[in-house]
């Protein structure tokens, strides 16, 4: 689904939100519940809006993407979930990439 939160503008937002459900009798249960799968943060919006007296000012926006996979462990019976996030910093300079990986358990009736 392509829907979106951002409180205000210029803080950022995220949006993309993944639930996973799994089959429960004739039911749907969640197991992981409103994950936001991208995200963005000004960092630094000085430069960022159309004002001549800042034009030389940075417009650093952080990008955030997460990616899902099975991992090859397990907890409670159920396959562990590698979470993959790629951050990227998007400014004049140039972009900075950086990748972080964990794991998602299933705890108590839902990943954590």
């Amino acid at each position: 689904m392509k829907i979106g939160h951002s409180p205000r503008y210029a803080e950022g937002g995220s949006n993309d939100y993944l639930t996973l459900f799994v089959e429960e009798g004739k039911m749907l249960r969640p197991v992981l519940s409103d994950h936001a799968m991208r995200s963005w943060t000004m960092v630094d919006s000085s430069g960022c809006f159309d004002q001549m007296e800042n034009s030389q000012l940075p417009c650093v926006i952080e990008n955030q993407t997460n990616a899902l996979a099975l991992s090859t462990t397990s907890t409670n019976g159920w396959r562990d979930l590698d979470l993959i996030t790629t951050t990227t910093l998007d400014w004049e300079n140039g972009p900075g990439k950086r990748g972080v990986a964990r794991k998602l358990r299933y705890e108590r009736k839902k990943y954590q």
